[in-house]
């Protein structure tokens, strides 16, 4: 079967959704299916066979929406029996939403920013009219979800949506993520950063660290420097607007390190908590490693994967991102579990055992050429 996946750059090093369709764009090569991607640009060794599409506009907004358009005729003028899509368009197929609801997204950033309420403009209006394309008026055959939370508030805001919409969280690499890399990478990053032994080394990952929590994570933090802790900021780039944030809630520098860049096998072979305060994240991957990996996690309500966490071993869900006194409280007790060495490491791997890479990939293989 010729199956054609669009999105707007095939750049699975990206991670994220880009890595996850890379990973099902392999899995259908592999199993004799023909596969063509198309975009606006690729990266060297993206699977399948690459199709370039332009869209032009005088606007952003414009653009977009020429660009959703673009990619479902070039799918059909090669062809395509089959499409895929994260991105929003006008059909598709199966569609993947990866970041769930764009209204609820917008409203996760505007809560995260501390704005006020505001009617959304530019290219969310056509993201809005797309996704109301897909959902409402059925131009999806079928909708992925990566959580139940993004199950849930596409049947809310979209009811004729409901019968479309199948459930697959997301997996994670259960060999490469596993509590034996604390030993050796784990242990090798600790020491490059200089953390002791018995200092909780606490792992905070994420391209958009506002909108993941960072500044309420740095605000809860600072009272606690009489505990023995380290946190390692890992993924905003450029690090210095961070390491001077580091410096205005009152953190000293040197119990905090930002990075760009650091292999998340090691980090969180390292790390003795994960914490992701987040204001919105579907089914994060970050969360779902740090797990595999042994390291219990602590994160909210508004995060998908949290439904992952079924013990309190494996670590726990807040309900309110934005409350810097109970974020403190329970980091307080994190790190008292890490320093009386009380965390069970396989206790919280337990919590994704069930979600291997390759039933993932069977499923949404078959929901894609089904």
């Amino acid at each position: 079967m010729r199956v054609g996946f669009l999105i707007d750059r095939w750049v699975p090093e990206r991670g994220g959704a880009e890595r996850a369709l890379a990973r099902l764009a392999k899995h259908l090569d592999e199993r004799g299916h023909d596969v063509h991607a198309f975009g606006l640009a690729a990266s060297d060794g993206a699977p399948g066979t690459f199709h370039a599409v332009s869209a032009r506009g005088l606007t952003r907004a414009r653009r977009e929406e020429a660009l959703g358009h673009a990619l479902v005729a070039a799918a059909r003028e090669a062809g395509c029996e089959r499409t895929i899509g994260v991105r929003h368009l006008p059909e598709v197929d199966l569609y993947w939403p990866h970041g769930g609801a764009h209204a609820r997204s917008l409203e996760a950033r505007r809560l995260s920013r501390g704005r006020a309420a505001g009617e959304p403009w530019g290219r969310h209006r056509v993201f809005l009219a797309f996704e109301r394309m897909l959902l409402a008026e059925g131009g999806a055959r079928r909708v992925a979800c990566v959580s139940a939370l993004v199950r849930e508030e596409l049947a809310e805001l979209y009811p004729a949506c409901r019968e479309r919409l199948e459930l697959v969280p997301n997996a994670v690499d259960l060999d490469a993520f596993r509590p034996e890399n604390r030993a050796s990478l784990g242990r090798a990053l600790r020491a490059e950063l200089g953390v002791a032994e018995r200092t909780a080394l606490i792992a905070f990952a994420a391209r958009d660290p506002v909108l993941k929590g960072l500044p309420a994570l740095l605000l809860a933090l600072e009272p606690l420097q009489a505990q023995p802790w380290h946190l390692l900021i890992a993924g905003p780039r450029p690090a210095s607007p961070w390491e001077r944030l580091v410096r205005r809630t009152g953190i000293e520098p040197e119990r905090a390190t930002v990075r760009a860049e650091v292999d998340p096998r090691a980090l969180f072979g390292a790390a003795d908590l994960t914490a992701l305060p987040t204001w919105r994240d579907t089914s994060s991957f970050v969360v779902l490693e740090s797990l595999a990996s042994g390291t219990p996690v602590l994160t909210t309500a508004r995060a998908g994967a949290a439904e992952a966490i079924r013990s309190s071993v494996q670590g726990e869900a807040l309900a309110d991102p934005g409350n810097v006194e109970i974020l403190s409280a329970a980091l307080g007790r994190w790190i008292g579990l890490v320093s009386e060495r009380a965390v069970d490491r396989l206790g919280v791997r337990a919590a994704v055992e069930d979600r291997g890479v390759g039933p993932w990939l069977d499923r949404l293989s078959a929901l894609a050429t089904g």
